[in-house]
């Protein structure tokens, strides 16, 4: 999907470049022919960040949904006094609790400049980082919403607002959302989305309804591996977080929700049909 030797284009006007912490092709190539892994420095590799974010406006999904589909738009996640995050649907039209309407406006203008390719290049440059893989946030808690038409049309809002927004650069891939309330959804987003080259990976929920080791599943491994891209899940996807409560709670929660990956491997994986990316 993504390799070594990407190097930073020129971003930004006045021709200026990224910093010297991208690797030259040339210096990559003179690093790895040399047949000898020990002498290879980890700072001088590139780099790729696999779990980057970006924040959605909290009105993308109310704006772009049916009059019909509104009401059960998703509008923002919150903190909820277990520790887990609660989806907020539709709620307060401004998507935050303690703003102003003009400081909200000035908030979601900020959520919007930062999904763009000068900001993300920026983010990179900063943190020494040569390319990135995107995933949603306030996305990642659309496997919650109960109603398959809500989620499918939030799935397909998204991905076609995150390729909109930052679609077309080799240096940034995006992971689309699949809507797996139906088999027959989620071969439908495959079809429309799979083959943009802007798509890196394409983003099941951690634990799948039914469970994905399960027949029916067949056909949509099928799809994802003619497809060629790579399956991407991302923690706290398809299930609620908190499994316990009371005292060792937190820890508890922790360790439970970091084995979901493994679990999924082993369910949904086992027969090496598609290679996931967890």
């Amino acid at each position: 999907m993504l390799c070594g030797g990407l190097v930073a284009p020129e971003v930004g006007g006045g021709g200026a470049r990224h910093s010297h912490h991208y690797v030259r092709p040339s210096r990559l190539l003179s690093t790895t022919n040399r047949h000898n892994l020990g002498s290879v420095r980890a700072a001088e590799l590139a780099k790729i960040s696999a779990d980057a974010h970006v924040d959605e406006p909290h009105d993308l999904w109310y704006e772009r949904l049916p009059e019909s589909l509104r009401e059960g738009a998703p509008r923002r996640i919150q903190g909820n006094e277990e520790g887990g995050w609660t989806l907020v649907v539709n709620g307060d039209a401004i998507g935050w609790d303690d703003a102003s309407v003009t400081e909200a406006r000035a908030l979601e203008a900020d959520r919007s400049a930062a999904a763009s390719p000068r900001v993300r290049f920026e983010m990179m440059r900063r943190d020494g980082v040569n390319a990135e893989v995107i995933y949603p946030t306030i996305g990642l808690y659309m496997w919650n919403v109960a109603d398959p038409s809500v989620g499918d049309a939030g799935c397909r809002i998204y991905n076609d607002w995150i390729r909109e927004q930052l679609g077309g650069e080799a240096r940034i891939k995006l992971a689309a959302m699949l809507p797996t309330w139906t088999l027959e959804l989620a071969l439908a987003e495959i079809a429309r989305v799979g083959a943009d080259p802007s798509i890196g990976g394409l983003l099941l929920p951690l634990v799948g309804t039914p469970e994905w080791n399960l027949p029916q599943w067949e056909p949509l491994w099928a799809a994802l591996a003619d497809v060629g891209k790579p399956v991407v899940m991302h923690q706290g996807t398809g299930h609620d977080m908190i499994f316990y409560r009371g005292w060792g709670s937190a820890t508890a929660n922790l360790l439970t929700t970091q084995s979901m990956a493994a679990r999924a491997t082993v369910t949904g994986f086992a027969d090496g049909c598609v290679r996931p990316a967890l």
